[in-house]
């Protein structure tokens, strides 16, 4: 079982880097008659820069120009801060003498080719798991045998987030491809395909009825839209440049919203009045959720540190200290536990009320980016980098199954 540890006192500076470039290059072809080795040592070096562009996955998420190593801001990087471009670039080298190695060349780089998993959910009886898959695919899987029950295809892109609706019926992808499109479980077919966004798709989330579904994007923006026709009910800002996710209040009231501008924001469900807004100082909210019985919010993400508030009152309850970004948050253990996953591929459990880190373990070797709760909280799944989704017991941080 894994050992405890008191969290850290004071916050780490806030750790750079942990949203993926969305562009897609293709690697020139060498000469087929060309050894591979000799094709590895003769590629030019302007393109290893170019790839590595790519490469560089979430959690060290730099920027390349074929002219050199010259970093560009990510939308969610903090202001005033600037990420090692050699430690990126080394990095971006290994993964790609990785790929080169497991693919052969001629190959094509892109980020959404077998890379990683960046989103999972259970199915709202907790018997199934849904997840976005590296191909561009959805996938079901049976959580007590890790088998592979059904797949989805539609996507042009790399799908970034998935969500099962509360009713069991429906699913909800959001796409590198600009699209969010809803599916019938049964059926396999597409329902919907709903386009309205400037930026590019983080997030979709449906309230407690399945009738709204929830979306954000790197615009900043948040727009409603009615599930059963299509339909677009409402569109607002709800951040400065990003809004990296929302969520809707278990009892269906609020929406909330994290993103840039140093904002964890509480809407109305209808989108149209903004309740509350907490601002700790130097952090950029990427994830904010909401406790199962809706009494408390967290949210967490540049600065490494967990924030817990009490949503009637909007005081402070907890705070949490780590070393690492901060990618997903859920609540489980019926609203006991908050689990993290980070930018150094650890799954972090903290309990709220003795304001404690209960375990922290390995959930990827790279970078874990998504956590989910069964819908008893008994169950944690985690995704990430490597591509494998892990089952864990919450309150143990227990590794109950590995899912290839």
């Amino acid at each position: 079982m894994p050992s405890g540890r008191q969290p850290k006192l004071v916050s780490p500076a806030p750790r750079w880097g942990q949203t993926r470039v969305g562009d897609r290059f293709r690697q020139p072809t060498p000469d087929p008659k060309q050894p591979f080795v000799e094709a590895q040592v003769m590629m030019r070096f302007s393109y290893l820069v170019l790839a590595s562009k790519l490469l560089t996955a979430r959690g060290d998420n730099y920027c390349f120009q074929e002219s050199g190593c010259r970093s560009d801001r990510n939308p969610l990087q903090p202001e005033g801060s600037d990420p090692p471009s050699i430690r990126c670039f080394l990095v971006g080298i290994r993964r790609l003498l990785l790929l080169l190695i497991m693919s052969g060349v001629p190959m094509s780089v892109g980020w959404a080719q077998g890379v990683a998993v960046n989103s999972v959910q259970f199915s709202p009886d907790g018997l199934r798991i849904v997840s976005a898959a590296p191909d561009n695919s959805i996938r079901i899987t049976d959580v007590s045998t890790g088998a592979a029950l059904r797949s989805f295809r539609g996507h042009d892109d790399y799908v970034v987030y998935v969500a099962w609706s509360p009713d069991g019926g429906k699913l909800a992808s959001a796409s590198y491809d600009g699209s969010v499109r809803i599916w019938d479980v049964d059926s396999g077919e597409v329902l919907h395909e709903l386009r309205g966004h400037a930026g590019t798709l983080f997030y979709a989330a449906f309230s407690p009825d399945s009738q709204t579904l929830a979306s954000a994007a790197t615009e900043g923006e948040l727009i409603l839209w009615e599930v059963a026709t299509g339909q677009r009910l409402r569109t607002l800002t709800a951040h400065e440049e990003v809004t990296a996710s929302v969520q809707f209040s278990p009892d269906g009231r609020y929406l909330l919203s994290a993103g840039r501008g140093q904002l964890l924001r509480l809407w109305s469900a209808d989108a149209v009045m903004l309740e509350a807004a907490w601002t700790p100082p130097g952090q950029t909210f990427t994830t904010g959720v909401s406790s199962p019985d809706g009494q408390r919010i967290a949210g967490g993400g540049s600065s490494g540190t967990l924030h817990v508030f009490d949503t009637s009152s909007g005081d402070p309850v907890a705070e949490f200290a780590t070393d690492a970004f901060i990618n997903s948050l859920v609540f489980a253990g019926g609203g006991s536990l908050l689990a993290s996953v980070h930018g150094d591929g650890t799954l972090r459990a903290w309990d709220v009320t003795d304001t404690e880190l209960v375990y922290s373990v390995q959930a990827d070797p790279d970078i874990a980016f998504f956590v989910a709760a069964s819908p008893d909280g008994a169950l944690l799944v985690t995704a990430g980098q490597d591509t494998r989704i892990r089952l864990w017991e919450a309150k143990t941080g227990e590794l109950l199954r590995v899912i290839e």
